[in-house]
């Protein structure tokens, strides 16, 4: 038997069926981009919530509330250093003869200029007896006696008066008898006051040294 037409209340359910199934996936589109982006925007009082946020303990930026900080460069701290300044050695024209005496090293050296011309090991004063200073050869003797000390004191080349005292360069003291003193301790202070060479050392720079030139003792 064959069938008849469709009864018309059957045809308006398949056209309204269709349509469901045609606009269901364009609901469910729409609802899950609503659910992602109008849930994003602020809401009227201001504040901004996402969906998931709701519930949740906010997080709070404490960098964002503290004040601000200056952090303008610094520069490094620089070490302290002591600068000690030496004391300068004079100079002299070319020509010029002097002499230096360091008591801290026992030592003589003659210049003539800028020109070292010996270099004598000495002995000064016991007890820092020896004046320091700035002095001039004031007179020579080559074989001067002491009447207070009893001896004599080859190549003398006198340089400061300590009273009625005289100070000078000179070779190793001889007693009247020939004995020769402080030959063995020549490089520690053993004299009173005046500064003594080997008797070979005393006769080259007596024979060098004018009356005149310049002597410094140092410490």
């Amino acid at each position: 038997m064959e069938k008849g037409p469709a009864s018309r209340p059957s045809l308006i359910k398949s056209l309204l069926l269709s349509l469901l199934l045609a606009f269901i996936p364009a609901i469910l589109i729409t609802a899950i981009l609503a659910y992602f982006f109008i849930g994003d925007q602020p809401s009227s009082d201001g504040n901004q919530f996402r969906s998931q946020d709701v519930g949740t303990k906010p997080t709070i930026n404490l960098t964002a509330l503290q004040a601000p900080v200056d952090r303008q460069p610094t520069s490094p701290k620089r070490p302290t250093f002591m600068v000690i300044t030496a004391t300068p050695r004079p100079t002299y024209p070319p020509e010029q003869k002097w002499m230096v005496v360091d008591i801290s090293d026992q030592r003589l050296d003659a210049y003539q200029g800028e020109q070292l011309v010996y270099h004598f090991v000495v002995s000064t004063g016991a007890n820092n007896n020896t004046p320091t200073g700035e002095y001039l050869i004031l007179d020579k003797e080559s074989d001067a006696f002491s009447d207070g000390l009893g001896f004599a004191m080859p190549y003398w080349l006198g340089f400061a008066w300590i009273g009625d005292q005289e100070d000078g360069i000179h070779g190793l003291p001889v007693l009247e008898d020939g004995t020769v003193l402080w030959g063995d301790e020549l490089g520690t202070p053993i004299t009173t006051g005046c500064i003594v060479l080997s008797t070979t050392d005393a006769q080259k720079l007596f024979d060098w040294a004018d009356v005149g030139i310049v002597l410094l003792v140092v410490d």
